[in-house]
């Protein structure tokens, strides 16, 4: 058995070049190399390539500001349906679904980031985050809109707008 097909729920396993599949009835998974690929489903005896490789994403989350590039624990990572925390070397290892696009992390107060996502790509083996400590802001103001579409209630948009421009929050 593979190792990137270990304790996987729907895969198939395989062994080093060797193509296996697993049919269920909405989805066919396959491994081949370690690589698990997924095929939809459509009409009775037709398949839809997703054209994306169904696998883990696996990477790191380091201090840049380090010279050592020292890993930092617990910085949350996502691939849009799962979040998962840096281990205590900064790694992690998200299991991926037929959608992941991005692979995102969130960014803690005392750190910066340069790039909040990452686009998934097949070629790519490790999504890393350089991050940088900086100070923390103890006093800020946060301001969420959940529903911008309510035009019909007036001003009320720029009346937020002149708010968020006068207390620059968070």
């Amino acid at each position: 058995m593979h190792p990137r097909c270990e304790g996987q729920v729907v895969a198939s396993c395989c062994t080093a070049g060797r193509l296996r599949s697993v049919q269920t009835n909405r989805v066919i998974v396959s491994c081949h190399h370690g690589i698990r690929h997924l095929t939809r489903r459509a009409d009775p005896g037709h398949n839809v390539e997703t054209g994306r490789p169904m696998r883990p994403f696996r990477g790191r989350v380091f201090n840049n500001a380090d010279t050592q590039c020292q890993g930092i624990e617990g910085v949350p990572v996502s691939d849009g349906l799962h979040v998962v925390r840096t281990d205590a070397e900064g790694c992690f290892e998200l299991p991926g679904h037929d959608d992941t696009r991005f692979i995102s992390i969130h960014q803690p107060s005392d750190l910066a980031v340069s790039c909040q996502f990452i686009r998934t790509d097949a070629a790519v083996a490790s999504y890393d985050f350089a991050m940088r400590p900086k100070p923390r802001r103890e006093h800020f103001t946060f301001v969420h809109i959940a529903d911008t579409e309510t035009a019909e209630m007036g001003d009320w948009l720029d009346e937020l707008k002149d708010f968020v421009r006068d207390t620059r929050p968070a």
